[in-house]
């Protein structure tokens, strides 16, 4: 199996724009909440300052992008032609006209080589080479492994977050028309429950996905470019601070609470 390479400190040919892409949103909801352009610069030297000694542990691969080379696992995880009489995923030679991990890509619709997107795929450890056949190992695409990770989906991750907010600020959609910002948090989680709430959160956010996958890959496009659609879930842990100061006593209100978007 691949280990995924090693990158320099300097990440990408492309890292300005990189960099840009990621920050630019997040600069304009700073704006946006009053905060000065110098405060904005005096924050960046001081977080620079204090991680400059960090080495670089990112990977940029560039041959096909990460949400189409999820979706290249899924097809070969659930289309009819590429799964056997159990109902797994065949083993697929790399080349050839029909059942092959060349016919999976052109039905995907992607036109770069097929060893190159194997090799992508390999790195990732989510395919792996069996004499002259490619085997499906997982259908979940990580974008970490090890102590190293793919950085443009996490990059990727960060923007569109933050594009998701921009959006609701700016554009002034309206009740309806915003994008679905959400979060359902609890102030005094015991942490005796930790565990069972990281459990109740990965199989049902599992199955949200699950669903919204099939549903997104049912209104795909029939001809043409459509739109990039996506919904993630993301989980926000805070340890509370330390105070010396005995804790005021409250009166009784519910922990639960819902922040909706416009």
């Amino acid at each position: 199996m691949y280990a995924l390479p090693r990158s320099s400190h300097r990440a990408s040919p492309r890292s300005d724009e990189v960099v840009f892409d990621v920050v630019r949103p997040m600069i304009r909801i700073l704006r946006a909440c009053g905060i000065s352009s110098r405060s904005i610069r005096s924050a960046a030297d001081r977080a620079c300052g204090q991680y400059s000694g960090n080495l670089s542990r990112a990977v940029f691969i560039e041959h096909v992008p990460f949400p189409k080379l999820a979706e290249i696992l899924m097809v070969w995880a659930r289309d009819p032609e590429f799964i056997d009489e159990t109902g797994l995923p065949m083993k697929l030679p790399l080349a050839g006209k029909k059942r092959s991990f060349a016919s999976l890509l052109k039905k995907v619709g992607v036109l770069s080589q097929a060893k190159d997107v194997f090799e992508q795929l390999e790195m990732l450890g989510s395919v792996q080479r069996c004499g002259r056949r490619a085997r499906l190992i997982s259908n979940v695409l990580f974008s970490v492994k090890g102590k190293r990770f793919v950085a443009r989906p996490l990059l990727d991750s960060v923007r569109e977050f933050l594009e998701t907010i921009e959006h609701n600020l700016h554009q002034r959609p309206g009740s309806f028309g915003g994008r679905m910002h959400r979060l359902a948090s609890c102030a005094s989680l015991d942490p005796a429950q930790f565990a069972e709430v990281q459990r109740f959160v990965r199989v049902g956010g599992q199955a949200f996905l699950e669903a919204l996958d099939e549903k997104l890959e049912s209104c795909k496009a029939k001809s043409g470019r459509g739109l990039y659609y996506g919904a993630g879930i993301y989980v926000v842990v805070q340890k509370p601070e330390k105070s010396s100061k005995p804790e005021a006593q409250l009166p009784s209100v519910r922990n639960s609470a819902r922040q909706r978007s416009r």
